[in-house]
């Protein structure tokens, strides 16, 4: 299970990393300002996913309908699978807050905090290093990309913990790192010491967000944990 965790994060991170080197490689050759950077990498974005969606679509195996949908007694039909979806997702719910209310629960809790903090930190930086360090749209995008390569040892580091600690422990551990990473970053950085401060603190950032995705996907594989 280790080797096939680090193994998805690290194509994750590749593709990123990819994707990240086209829009800075097109920024810099065609000298776009920031919101044509931002145009050209969501047109990019939009044309790999559809097309990524289109050949992930078609991949899948054929699996026949396992369960038929039920009866609903106020008209004698089929339920929509519409309907039926969001009540399973109700009765789901349910079951989570009752019968796994000391592990599951908390874990799906702690999951939807921990995820928004990490997905949100990418954007809070592009706004802190443009408005606060005076960056341009390529500095920022050589600090992202610094980034995402640190992401492969932050991999190895998750494993190296988990392995010592478990899973959970090693999770918690990652998010207090990279909280204080960040404050260290937005206390320490200015105008003046951005180069190479701000790619230094790109690498540890990278660093902790490699230990943080690996160590909460190994939480989902440890049965034991709820």
């Amino acid at each position: 299970m280790s080797i096939d965790v680090s193994v998805f994060n690290m194509v994750m991170f590749a593709s990123e990393a990819l994707f990240l080197i086209t829009v800075v490689a097109c920024s810099y050759m065609f000298e776009l300002d920031d919101v044509q950077t931002a145009r050209l990498s969501q047109t990019i974005n939009a044309i790999s996913l559809l097309g990524s969606f289109y050949f992930g679509w078609k991949t899948l195996p054929k699996v026949p309908a396992s369960h038929t949908l039920p009866i609903d007694p106020s008209t004698g039909k089929q339920q929509s699978l519409l309907s039926h979806g969001f009540f399973q997702i109700w009765k789901t719910a349910q079951k989570i807050n009752t019968e796994y209310s000391k592990g599951l629960r908390w874990f799906l809790v702690a999951t939807v905090f921990a995820e928004a903090a990490a997905e949100a930190f990418a954007i809070v930086a592009v706004v802190y290093m443009d408005e606060e360090l005076g960056m341009t749209t390529v500095q920022i995008g050589t600090f992202f990309l610094i980034g995402i390569f640190s992401l492969i040892p932050g991999t190895f580091l998750s494993d190296v913990i988990t392995a010592r600690t478990n899973p959970n422990t090693s999770w918690k551990l990652s998010m207090l790192s990279l909280q204080a990473t960040a404050v260290i970053g937005a206390l320490l950085l200015h105008n003046e010491n951005v180069f190479p401060g701000g790619y230094i603190w790109a690498v540890f950032v990278g660093l902790n967000l490699g230990w943080f995705y690996p160590a909460e996907v190994r939480i989902r594989c440890a049965k034991s944990f709820f």
